[in-house]
C-alpha cells in the first residue's frame, strides 16, 4: 500500500512540475515579442552548384519580433546586400525601418530606400518598397529618385 501511494505522489509532482513548466515556456514566449534582437542578419544562399555562395545578406541593427504575427519582425537600420554567384557585390540596399517577413522572406516598408550598384555607378532612392528574398526582386513605389554614372573614359595609352 506505500509503494501505491508513493507513486501517486510522484505522478502528481511530475504532473504539477509539467504544468509549471509550461506555464513558465508561455510566460518566456510571451516575453519574446518584447524582446529586441542586436545585430539582426539572414542570409540566403545560391542553389547549386553554388551553394556555398551568398546570393543576398538581409542585416539589421535591431530586430523586433511583431506580437500579431510571429513571422514578422520589425527591422531597424536596413542593410541589405545582393551578390552575384561570383562573390561580387551587385546592389548595396539602406533603409532606416522596415518589416522582415520570415514565412514569404520579403521585406518592406512606406519608409525611405536608398540603393547603389556594387561598382557605385548606379543610385537610386524612393518611398516604399518590396524586396523578395528569394529571386532579389526589389520594388519601389513612390518618389523615385535614379543617378546613372557613365563609365569612366579610359586614356589612350601614347
Amino acid at each position: 500500500m506505500k509503494q501505491f501511494f508513493e507513486h501517486k505522489r510522484r505522478a502528481l509532482v511530475w504532473c504539477l512540475s509539467a504544468a509549471m513548466a509550461i506555464f513558465a515556456f508561455g510566460a518566456v514566449a510571451q516575453k519574446m515579442t518584447n524582446t529586441v534582437v542586436k545585430d539582426f542578419s539572414v542570409p540566403e544562399n545560391y542553389g547549386p552548384p553554388h551553394e556555398n555562395q551568398l546570393k543576398s545578406l538581409l542585416q539589421g541593427a535591431e530586430a523586433e519580433p511583431q506580437a500579431d504575427d510571429s513571422s514578422l519582425i520589425l527591422i531597424t537600420e536596413l542593410k541589405l546586400q545582393m551578390f552575384a554567384e561570383d562573390g561580387a557585390l551587385q546592389m548595396l540596399v539602406r533603409a532606416p525601418h522596415c518589416v522582415f517577413d520570415m514565412r514569404r522572406r520579403e521585406v518592406s516598408s512606406a519608409g525611405h530606400l536608398e540603393a547603389r550598384s556594387g561598382d557605385g555607378r548606379f543610385f537610386l532612392e524612393g518611398e516604399g518598397f518590396l524586396f523578395q528574398q528569394t529571386n532579389l526582386n526589389l520594388t519601389i513605389s513612390n518618389r523615385v529618385h535614379t543617378v546613372i554614372q557613365s563609365a569612366p573614359k579610359i586614356a589612350p595609352k601614347q
